[in-house]
Order: structure tokens, then C-alpha cells, then sequence
């Protein structure tokens, strides 16, 4: 049973390794010059991530969860794949609040985000091996325990899921590892991991207050993430089963706090069945049945399932661990046998896996070497004491200093490249509108690379959402773009380009994104890889899959694109301010007073329908 002194102790330990993970983080933060800005989050012209739709939705709160259809809606943002995970959504809006609260400026605080969001994993997965071993964490431990497993889980997950050892360390913790995504698995995994602690615990101490934690944080874990909730229901269902089965009784603990997945997964589950009803849902097939697939390779699992101890806390506890690795395995095993399921277990159920392996190779280990309790610090003289508190402080410098030299290997900061960084006048023309835009302001920009800088560092909504972060469907979304781009001389250049972009050109430019970009990729052809990829979330949606033929744009789909271009032009622009590129002309230079410029851009705002903008009766 952790000690507040330990809690304490386990949560220092946590932002320590948190920082040392996120060190090429803070090393960008520190560049602030005339060419560029270091920032936590940048687009998918310089970073390959998926952290952009989590911060949105996490900035959101409660919000994001959206179940509305259009066009009846009238407010866009979110969407209700969302409201299937709102828990975690929640407590990320907790965190997002606390670091804008106690920082200066976005940036910072989109930093502080990320860093206390590794935190509460490292923290969790502390607490979960204290629970399976049964024991306390000095500092060293602590910092050692979180740092090795937040090191090693992705690999450990790859390794299962490809079926062959994965130990290419950079290629998978380089770009956007586990442990720094927002939300999904960093939440979700953390809330899972808690559920179990309070579990364990509660089942050695019989502690009402242990049992209301298990419940509070099962309760979470049920309305964030699916895959979690469901490995947990697995191992705690077999392991009542089994209990009825050899004792002839259940453990009412165990049942309550099951019960509590169950009813948060028939929620989730109740959110997924709205989700596929709306035109996103249909369109990206998430959960979606397939033929049955199994990997066999997930049998190496059973092998501490049958032989040693998991967790030597007690019998009921060690049966438990024993039955939520065996359901773990069999997620994984059969994870692609539905659409997009290969995150049941690399964004789910690993995590559980990785701690039950870990905790069995440690008690293996202590097996073979033979361990003995000594003597209590408090039984040595004070000179000796005042020794062991020493070397305990030079363990940690030393752990602390090995965290740090592995992740200069595998996340190395790479200041020279063009990753987590805003050119300088982007990042000026960015905080002149949040420091004069309203909140909630509508922004346009010809460049969809600012549709993700906007969500990030502005308090305004971009006027050209990305896919998936609105409920509106893939052809307004197109619209948008095209009226916006309809506002400029360069306008029918950027559409011409978008017929001669290949499937070829955009697998060679996300092979050059995830391997690392040398120097930045030049904005104007950026545009039309960002459309297919980003506005129309090219190949995983069910309108876009077909679009190429030949290595080329088929005709079908060009006509599309013209016929949603032509229905653009006779359309409203519903906008606040219009970002545009020096280089730019408008096509009409009388409908906008110009309110900002720098060297690179310009802030525009809709003039009054008195000066004649036809646009203002629907902006």
C-alpha cells in the first residue's frame, strides 16, 4: 500500500522523466529567433502526428462530443465519434486548463499539456507495478520503473503485433510514441492502469476507500477508451468466473468495479452505434467487422500465464494478473479482424500485457538470484543512514543521466531541421490574432497548413476544418476550401495542381515526413498534399479511396472536384478575419481592410455590407 510519502516521491519522479522524454520538446522551446519559432505542436507540413485532432478535441471539453448531423447543425466543431471517449476528453481538459492557467502563452502551455500528460502514465505505471509486487519505490526505483517501461512498451507492442523482435528504438520513439500522444493512448492507458492499482489494492487492504478509487477511476477508464475497458472486462470476468468456479463464491469488489466497465463500455459501445449513423461514421468504417485473422504469435503470452508468478501480492491477485494477460493476448491475437483494429492492442491492451510480462520477469529474476530482507535504515547509525541516503541521491543522478543520454539517441533534438517549429512571421501573424481576434472567431487562410496553427495558437476555429474534426461532410469541406482560395489571383493555380498530384508523390512525402525532413517543404506544393491527405483524409475514407487510377486523378473525381469548385462561387464566405501569404493577390481588393501585416502575411477582415462585401449577410 503506497504511502503518501511514496505518492509523493513516485509523482516527482514521473515529471522528472516526463521532462527528460519531452527534452527535445523544451530544446525547441528555446529557439526563438528571426527565421523561426520552436513549438510544441506544428502541421503536417513539418510533423507527422495525430496530436493535432487530440489537443482540439481536448481544448473542446465537454464540447467536442457533438452527435449533431448537418446541416441542421449549427455549430460545427466536434464530432460524435468523440462522445465515445468524452472521459478522457474530460480529464485532458483538465490538464489543458491547469497548464493555460499557470503559463504565459499557448505555446507553453501546449508544452506543459504534453509533459504533464506523460506524466500521469509514468505515474500510473509506478503505482500499477507497486500494486502487482507488492512494494514501495525509492526515488530511484521510481524514476528507473517509469522510464524503462515508457522506453520499452511500443517496441514491446510491435514486436507481438509484427510477430519478429523489434529493436529499431529511434524509428519508433523518434516520431510520436505512445507516450506522447495526447489522449489516445496516453489517457486512456493511465486511467486503465489506475483501475487496476485501486483493484489490487483494495482486494489485499478491503479498504471502502480503496474500493471508491477503483470505482471513481474504472468509471473513467469506461467512458475513455474502448480497447482498455474491454481488456479489463476480459481479466476480471474470467477471473470471476474461475473464483465461481474453484471457490464457489465471487468477489464482490471485483464484481462492482466490473460492473462499472460494463455499463461505461455499453455506453461507448451505444456512441459507436450513433457514430456509424452519421455521415463520418460511414465514411471511415471505424470498428467495422472483417473476416476473422488471427496471429498465433500472441501465444507466447500463456507461457506466464502457466508458469511462475505474475504478482506475488497475494493468490486472488496473482490469478487476476494471470487472467487479464490472457485477455490482453487474445485482443491482440484477433485485433485484425476488425477495421482499424490493430489499436485494440497497439493503443489498448499491450499496456496491461507489458506490465504482467515485466512484473513475472522481475519476480523470475529475483527468483533466481535469491532475495532476503535486510536490516531497516533506521536500524543502521546515523553515519551509515546519512551513507544510504547518498548513494540513493547518486542512483537517481545516475538513472536520471542514462534516461537523458538514451533519449538523445532514439528522440535526438535535430534544432537544424524543420520538425516543431513555425516559421517567425507565421508565429507573429498567429499571436497578433490571439491577442485581437475574439474567441471562438471564425478564421480563414488560404494555406491549410494554418487550418491546424489556428486550433493551436489562436482562440479562434479555422474556417477550413480538417476531416474529422467537424461534423460537416467531406464536400463542404472542399467548398470552404475553394471559396477560400476563390479570394485570391493564385486561387486557380493552387486548384490546377490539385489534378496533377499522384498517389505516388503522397507516399513519398509521408515517407519524407516520418523519416525527417531535412528543410521545410515549400508551402505552395505542400497545398495540394495537404488536401488530399488532411480536408480529404485520403485513403481511409470510403468517397476517396478510388479517386487515382494510373498513378493520376480519375476523370470522375476531377469533375467532381470542378463541379464542387463551380457550386463554390455562388456560395457565401462565413468568415472573420482571412489569412493570406504576402506573395498573394486578392481577386477583389475592395472588399477587405487590411488590419495586420508582417514580411510574410497579412490579416485581412471582411469590410461592413455598406462598403459593398456581398458576403456579410451570411458571414
Amino acid at each position: 500500500m503506497p504511502t503518501w510519502r511514496s505518492v509523493v516521491i513516485y509523482l516527482f519522479a514521473s515529471l522528472l522523466v516526463s521532462a527528460i522524454f519531452h527534452s527535445n520538446l523544451l530544446a525547441r522551446l528555446a529557439v526563438d529567433n528571426q527565421q523561426k519559432v520552436g513549438v510544441p505542436l506544428a502541421s503536417s507540413r513539418t510533423d507527422a502526428s495525430d496530436n493535432y485532432a487530440y489537443f482540439s478535441l481536448i481544448e473542446q471539453g465537454l464540447g467536442a462530443c457533438n452527435r449533431a448531423t448537418y446541416p441542421e447543425a449549427t455549430r460545427i466543431e466536434g464530432n460524435s465519434l468523440a462522445c465515445t471517449y468524452i472521459g478522457g476528453v474530460l480529464v485532458g481538459n483538465v490538464m489543458w486548463r491547469l497548464s493555460h492557467a499557470v503559463t504565459p502563452s499557448k505555446r507553453a502551455a501546449i508544452s506543459l499539456l504534453l509533459i504533464l500528460s506523460t506524466a500521469l502514465l509514468a505515474m500510473s505505471l509506478i503505482l500499477a507495478f507497486g500494486a502487482v509486487l507488492d512494494r514501495q519505490f525509492g526515488f530511484a526505483s521510481a524514476l528507473s520503473i517509469a522510464g524503462i517501461s515508457l522506453f520499452l512498451l511500443d517496441n514491446f507492442a510491435l514486436s507481438f503485433y509484427l510477430q519478429s523482435l523489434q529493436l529499431d528504438f529511434v524509428g519508433v520513439l523518434d516520431l510520436e510514441p505512445g507516450f506522447a500522444r495526447l489522449l489516445n493512448p496516453s489517457i486512456f492507458w493511465s486511467f486503465g492502469l489506475l483501475t487496476l492499482t485501486g483493484v489490487l489494492l483494495a482486494m489485499r487492504q478491503r479498504s471502502r476507500a480503496l474500493a471508491g478509487c477503483a470505482a471513481v477511476a474504472a468509471a473513467i477508464c469506461a467512458t475513455a477508451g474502448l480497447a482498455v475497458t474491454a481488456a479489463l472486462i476480459g481479466g476480471l470476468a474470467l477471473f470471476l468466473g474461475l473464483q465461481l468456479v474453484i471457490k464457489r463464491r465471487i468477489d464482490w469488489l471485483v464484481f462492482c468495479v466490473t460492473a462499472v466497465l460494463v455499463s461505461g463500455a455499453a455506453y461507448m459501445l451505444l456512441g459507436f452505434s450513433t457514430f456509424h449513423n452519421t455521415q463520418l461514421g460511414a465514411s471511415v468504417h471505424h470498428g467495422e467487422m472483417m473476416r476473422l485473422r488471427a496471429n498465433f504469435y500472441f501465444l507466447w503470452l500463456l507461457v506466464p500465464v502457466a508458469i511462475g508468478k505474475i504478482s506475488i501480492a497475494g493468490r486472488e491477485q496473482n490469478m487476476l494478473m494471470k487472467c487479464l494477460l490472457l485477455s490482453s493476448a487474445m485482443m491482440g491475437m484477433f485485433c485484425d479482424s476488425v477495421e482499424l483494429g490493430s489499436r485494440l492492442w497497439l493503443r489498448g491492451s499491450c499496456v496491461f500485457a507489458f506490465l504482467a510480462v515485466a512484473a513475472w520477469s522481475w519476480n523470475l529474476a529475483e527468483s533466481a538470484v535469491g532475495t532476503a530482507r535486510g536490516p531497516r535504515s533506521a536500524d543502521f547509525p546515523l553515519r551509515v543512514r546519512w551513507s544510504i541516503r547518498a548513494g540513493s541521491a547518486l542512483s537517481a543522478i545516475a538513472v536520471a543521466a542514462i534516461l537523458f543520454g538514451a533519449m538523445q539517441i532514439v528522440r535526438p533534438f535535430h534544432l537544424d531541421r524543420p520538425r516543431g517549429f513555425v516559421d517567425r512571421d507565421k508565429y507573429e501573424m498567429l499571436t497578433w490574432l490571439e491577442g485581437h481576434a475574439p474567441s471562438g472567431s471564425v478564421i480563414a487562410s488560404t494555406s491549410i497548413e494554418d487550418s491546424f496553427l489556428i486550433e493551436f495558437y489562436t482562440s479562434g476555429r479555422p474556417y477550413v476544418p480538417l476531416f474529422g474534426l467537424t461534423i460537416l461532410p467531406q464536400s463542404e469541406i472542399v467548398r470552404r476550401y475553394f471559396r477560400t482560395i476563390g479570394e485570391i489571383e493564385e486561387g486557380r493555380l493552387l486548384f490546377d495542381r490539385l489534378s496533377a498530384i499522384t498517389p505516388n508523390a503522397l507516399s513519398s512525402y509521408n515517407v519524407a515526413l516520418k523519416d525527417g525532413l531535412g528543410r521545410p517543404f515549400d508551402e505552395t506544393a505542400y497545398q495540394s498534399l495537404a488536401f488530399y491527405l488532411m480536408l480529404l483524409y485520403y485513403p481511409f475514407t470510403t468517397e476517396s479511396r478510388n479517386i487515382f487510377s494510373a498513378n493520376a486523378p480519375t476523370a470522375v473525381f476531377l469533375d467532381w472536384l470542378r463541379g464542387l469548385r463551380d457550386q463554390s462561387r455562388g456560395e457565401c464566405t462565413r468568415y472573420d478575419y482571412l489569412i493570406i501569404r504576402a506573395s498573394e493577390h486578392l481577386t477583389e481588393g475592395g472588399r477587405h481592410d487590411e488590419l495586420y501585416r508582417n514580411a510574410s502575411y497579412a490579416v485581412l477582415h471582411p469590410k461592413s455590407s455598406a462598403d459593398g462585401n456581398r458576403a456579410i449577410d451570411c458571414r
